[in-house]
């Protein structure tokens, strides 16, 4: 249960940054003076906006098949999303990579599947 919550995070995280971006505060304009992180808030035509601070992705250790991984599976996320994971076994970033392919699309050659596990393996394997 842990370990899907931890898996879940980022992509929560992403989508409330994303509603925040938007305009879209659940805070009514009438509290605006009153919440601190609205008082950044700029509108214009009446959309809210705000800016979040940077947040620079981790810089991912150097390992077999890095550049492989970085060409295919940061089209869809961040290196935070693997740099957040416990170490896994081989068989369970085989499975996640598949499932990735699999289940949401990602457009990864089966050639490269096998380079991708070597890294994770290298970086966050048991």
């Amino acid at each position: 249960m842990r370990a899907a919550l931890v898996r879940l995070l980022p992509a929560f995280l992403v989508a409330v940054a994303a509603s925040y971006d938007r305009g879209q505060s659940t805070a009514p304009a009438s509290q605006a003076s009153q919440n601190s992180k609205v008082q950044s808030a700029t509108v214009v035509d009446g959309v809210r906006t705000i800016t979040l601070p940077p947040i620079a992705p981790p810089d991912l250790p150097d390992g077999p098949q890095k550049d492989t991984y970085t060409a295919n599976c940061m089209l869809c996320h961040t290196p935070r999303y693997v740099s957040m994971q416990p170490a896994f076994p081989r068989k369970t970033w085989q499975a996640e990579v598949e499932k990735m392919k699999k289940v949401y699309g990602a457009p990864i050659a089966d050639d490269q599947i096998p380079k991708i596990v070597d890294y994770l393996v290298s970086i966050r394997g048991k």
